[in-house]
């Protein structure tokens, strides 16, 4: 089993350039509030959230690339989901998310994606 791992950055540090073949999830913080997302490029979206809100988010944490991030990000916000605010918004403090979120398997091996992109098998044969 693979591990989550989150990195914590300034929102103004987080590295430069999309995830190849797969994405991430991050948390961005501010004030005890979080935003739980997924993107192929975190600098982009978390510049894009705080232009477009006005927010500057004090940490962002960026987990490992992951082929199955929406898959990921999903199961982050049924784990969370008793501090949910609004959408992707969350009144909980970071570090337990990821504390809670630790033990997610975010192993390719899975084949996660194949829920969301593909129909079930009996779905696909009742089409033909």
């Amino acid at each position: 089993m693979k591990r989550l791992k989150f990195t914590r950055y300034d929102s103004s540090d987080i590295p430069e350039g999309f995830f190849f073949g797969g994405g991430c999830v991050y948390i961005a913080h501010i004030g005890g509030i979080c935003k739980v997302g997924c993107s192929t490029n975190p600098l982009q979206r978390i510049d894009r959230i705080q232009s477009a809100s006005g927010i500057i988010f004090q940490d962002v944490y960026v987990s490992q690339n992951v082929l199955g991030h929406y898959c990921l990000e999903r199961k982050i916000h049924g784990i969370i989901y008793d501090y949910k605010l609004c959408g992707e918004w969350f009144k909980i403090d970071p570090k337990l998310i990821i504390s809670m979120s630790k033990d997610v398997d975010v192993d390719p091996e899975k084949g996660e994606m194949h829920s969301i992109y593909k129909k079930p098998k009996k779905a696909r044969e009742a089409q033909s």
